[in-house]
């Protein structure tokens, strides 16, 4: 399977994401949405989002983090995942950021019909998968 077929299967499937993106650990986009209108995501939000999980920084459970010009609350923090919700007028905006051994798998959605939950089952199970094939 191409990666962009592992994003195609998070925006249509599980995860019901409107911005999903596969990125390597080390940087550099593997596969993303082609829409990123409403999500634009930069390398550096990857970088701070993955230096966040990867050392487990308990401090953006305080702080938040801001990812594509939203600013998110940081509702949970587990090993190789980081759990979010959009704050103010984007509270309805869920994201997942989740780290295999080599890849950074990010799920957003901004619909309140979605729930965050739905948005963990899909990225998870793409970190799961990746991480089982040594990715």
């Amino acid at each position: 399977m191409s990666w962009a077929a592992y994003v195609t299967n998070l925006e249509g499937g599980k995860g019901r994401c409107k911005y999903a993106g596969i990125w390597g650990k080390q940087g550099g986009v593997w596969a993303e949405s082609p829409d990123k209108s409403q999500f634009p995501i930069s390398a550096e939000d990857v970088a701070v989002a993955t230096r966040a999980v990867v050392n487990q920084d308990q401090n953006v459970m305080g702080t938040g983090l801001t990812i594509a010009k939203n600013k998110f609350t940081c509702l949970r923090m587990e090993p190789e995942i980081l759990i979010c919700q959009g704050k103010g007028d984007n509270k309805d905006h869920s994201l997942v950021i989740a780290v295999s051994t080599q890849a950074v798998i990010i799920g957003f959605n901004p619909d309140p019909d979605v729930k965050t939950a739905q948005v963990r089952e899909g990225v998870e199970g793409v970190k799961d998968y990746l991480k089982s094939v040594g990715y």
